[in-house]
């Protein structure tokens, strides 16, 4: 095969993939997975199925690949700084800016609805420790190592918060007033880690 036409079959494949995963993101994040039909996607893509099959062994392949980037996007959100002044404050802020990613239609859709189900707990929780539990981990760590808040199991004390927030999350979605929903989960956040510092 021709090097040209070999890289230009590698950009045109690489842009159906993104193509696939805009339209699939859209889709599930309006509709969620279970109204979203492979056949939707193709159509609304452009592309012959064949070409969806080609990159995507299923609905599901694809919707994992569309959960990843969308943890990824939470995380790019929720990035520690231990170097921040007051580091409770952070922790807060840190917290707050975790509710507004989760709160994103799209994102509250594809993370917190249909990804437990549809990947199951397992590899749900996989991705949540590896993008999001890991980092309130090393925080944690570094401030109990540099005396800033008491001694704590910190793996156990990580996967607390990170379940306590997940909640607040549907708690707040839940709710008919979001605002007020939003500013009593981040007070009870507050105490709730009140006892950490020392």
């Amino acid at each position: 095969m021709i090097k040209g036409h070999r890289d230009k079959r590698i950009e045109n494949g690489k842009k159906t993939v993104s193509n696939v995963l805009l339209v699939a993101r859209r889709m599930f994040g309006k509709q969620g997975f279970a109204k979203t039909s492979t056949s939707d996607i193709v159509k609304k893509a452009g592309i012959a199925r064949g070409g969806l099959y080609h990159h995507f062994s299923s609905k599901k392949d694809i919707f994992k690949v569309v959960f990843r980037i969308a943890m990824e996007e939470i995380a790019e959100q929720i990035k520690f700084d231990k170097y921040a002044p007051d580091k409770k404050e952070h922790l807060l802020k840190i917290t707050m800016a975790f509710f507004k990613a989760c709160l994103d239609p799209e994102r509250l859709q594809i993370v917190m609805i249909d990804a437990p189900s549809v990947l199951g707990m397992d590899e749900f929780r996989r991705l949540d420790k590896e993008l999001l539990t890991a980092q309130l981990t090393e925080y944690l760590k570094y401030l109990m190592e540099n005396n800033i808040i008491k001694p704590i199991y910190v793996e156990t004390m990580s996967h607390l918060l990170a379940g306590a927030t997940n909640e607040a999350v549907f708690l707040i979605t839940q709710s008919n007033d979001r605002d007020k929903a939003i500013k009593e989960a981040y007070s009870s956040f507050e105490i709730l880690i009140d006892s950490f510092w020392l």
